[in-house]
């Protein structure tokens, strides 16, 4: 399938859910606080009733588009992932890969084995999903599309606990170390490497310090690019 700009997919990926025995545990009876609306009975396990993935694509007008290290960016891409639940709940993940790639695994292989099971358990599923992949997957568009799903699985199951996924993960810091990967809207490579004071390849103390990635300056230099 080719990838549509900002077009829903044709139909919600539905499958059966799987036979037991299939190599997976069976899930733990976890309760789920259903959204207005719900009539499930109280304790009652709440199931994945649907997975979609749509495709986005958003192009840069005349004028909006700008230089990278990788030449012109005229587009932005992303692959939403949406897990429903049978009371409604809904967990959003995003993928930033293969757009066909993705939308295919997701919707073709994922989406079945993901029905009828308890989206709290989700180290059980991303291991589920991970062995369904095996055969082309461990990396590339295969594991990005089980990102994808296991972000929107994380946000159910944040939302069934009542908590910010961060807080699930025990993480908690008041600061975060950044850098600069991208160097976006440069209108040439050498204008990257100016502003940092960049000779022949050394760490830059500006944009990434002394313990994080060196840019590739006398690559650059190599392709007579700078």
């Amino acid at each position: 399938m080719s990838w549509v700009e900002s077009i829903r997919s044709d139909s919600s990926c539905s499958g059966r859910r799987p036979r037991a025995g299939m190599g997976t545990r069976r899930p733990s009876r976890k309760t789920y606080p259903c959204g207005r609306g719900c009539r499930r009975k109280r304790g009652r396990t709440v199931r994945i009733e649907h997975v979609e993935a749509i495709n986005l694509l958003h192009r840069y007008p005349e004028g909006h588009r700008f230089q990278y290290g990788g030449g012109v960016c005229d587009a932005r891409l992303t692959t939403l992932v949406l897990v429903h639940t049978e009371c409604g709940a809904v967990g959003v993940g995003s993928v930033y890969s293969y757009p066909a790639l993705v939308y295919l695994i997701v919707r073709e292989q994922l989406a079945s084995a993901l029905v009828g099971e308890d989206p709290t358990e989700v180290e059980t599923l991303w291991e589920k999903m991970y062995a369904l992949t095996r055969w082309y997957g461990r990396k590339g568009a295969a594991i990005s599309a089980i990102g994808g799903v296991d972000t929107a699985l994380w946000d159910l199951r944040g939302q069934a606990e009542g908590k910010p996924v961060w807080a699930l993960l025990g993480g908690e810091n008041d600061r975060c170390p950044a850098y600069a990967s991208g160097l976006l809207w440069k209108e040439d490579v050498k204008a990257l490497a100016d502003p940092l004071h960049i000779p022949d390849g050394v760490y830059s103390d500006m944009m990434f310090g002394r313990e994080n990635l060196p840019l590739a300056v006398p690559y650059l230099e190599g392709k007579g690019q700078i």
